[in-house]
């Protein structure tokens, strides 16, 4: 649990565990009754749970059973005797199985006594109940008081659960588990205000598994939530690029993140203002739209300058958008420069000088 709802659950159930939900009630002058009122008088504490317990098999259907069992739940949980608070939750629970309070006093008595297996078990009890009084209405029995009290811890709760569960994705060791855990988790908790923050981990990681249909699906819900979330609109513009799919959408997205891109700090501008460049560079490289597709890889080449491939590839289309422009000496020069990083780039960029020295007469560099 986190620091916070610790805290919070402390205040909020400071007054709780005092409160008395149900009332003792008999008829005086009864045998019941008479028992009662001894009850009520005994000062010793050991002497006062021994007459109760003994109350509680002599008239095991009283309505004051439900009074008396609360309250001694109530005295363990201050004390350490862990094993009596859940003990008497249990007995208090078999005739209120919605008691929220009871659930809690067996839920802190389990994670103080370090027994996992049984903070386990009254956990997911105390989550169970708390998404169904989340959902529910105030119980007769219930002051409105006490009931928003008990409203606000448990939607606290299931908010904490949420929380403990998508951190718990995050720290998972490779990306197929925590695309597991993050899909999992969105498909519990679908209204969770943690859901934009899932897409934001699960499109990269998708991306990085190779999965570009759900990369994209991921990008496109994040937009949804966040129209400016800079990465998204790159990684969906870069996506749609390599589909060669939608170019003027591509573009859309490209100036945007140029836009947002001259907001951020100088030393983050760069990354996203060369790749959107880079990005709509390719969209007008793709539709032949050479004049166009110039000016945006000029634009980009001082962003990439050092990035070995993605330098070699702005150099070699500015070089191939030249020559479709019939500036042959801007080709040329363009496709030297791409020739010194060698691999795919490279090589064609000096197949492609020998044609046009040969074919444009333009000199050897």
């Amino acid at each position: 649990m986190s620091r916070i709802l610790a805290v919070l659950f402390a205040l909020l159930f400071a007054s709780a565990l005092s409160a008395e939900r149900y009332k003792l009630i008999f008829v005086p002058g009864s045998p019941a009754g008479e028992q009662l009122e001894l009850i009520q008088h005994q000062i010793e504490t050991t002497r006062k749970i021994e007459q109760i317990e003994w109350f509680l098999k002599v008239f095991p259907n009283h309505e004051a059973v439900s009074y008396l069992l609360e309250w001694m739940q109530t005295y363990y949980s201050r004390g350490s005797n862990h094993a009596k608070v859940i003990d008497t939750g249990e007995r208090l629970l078999v005739l209120h199985p919605d008691d929220f309070d009871a659930v809690w006093r067996c839920r802190t008595a389990a994670e103080k006594s370090n027994d996992k297996e049984a903070f386990s078990k009254w956990h997911r009890r105390a989550i169970q109940l708390a998404a169904k009084i989340v959902a529910g209405t105030r119980p007769a029995d219930m002051d409105d008081p006490t009931w928003k009290q008990t409203i606000d811890v448990a939607k606290g709760l299931l908010e904490n659960e949420e929380y403990e569960v998508f951190t718990a994705a995050l720290l998972l060791s490779t990306p197929r588990e925590k695309i597991t855990a993050l899909e999992a988790f969105n498909t519990k908790y679908p209204l969770s205000k943690y859901a934009p923050q899932i897409w934001s981990h699960l499109m990269p990681l998708y991306r990085a598994q190779a999965d570009n249909s759900k990369a994209l699906y991921a990008a496109t819900k994040l937009l949804l939530a966040d129209p400016a979330n800079i990465d998204a609109l790159l990684l969906s513009g870069q996506i749609m690029l390599e589909q060669r799919t939608n170019y003027p959408k591509i573009q859309a997205h490209g100036q945007r993140v140029l836009d947002l891109a001259a907001k951020l700090p100088a030393d983050r501008q760069g990354y996203y203002a060369g790749a959107a460049q880079l990005m709509i560079g390719n969209t007008y490289v793709n539709s032949n739209n050479f004049v166009m597709a110039d000016k945006h890889l000029r634009a980009a080449l001082p962003y990439v300058k050092g990035t070995g491939n993605t330098e070699a590839a702005v150099l070699f289309f500015l070089g191939w958008a030249n020559y479709n422009m019939e500036k042959y000496p801007e080709a040329a020069a363009y496709f030297q420069q791409c020739t010194v990083f060698g691999g795919q780039f490279g090589e064609q960029a000096s197949r492609n000088i020998t044609a046009m020295q040969r074919e444009r007469r333009i000199p050897a560099q």
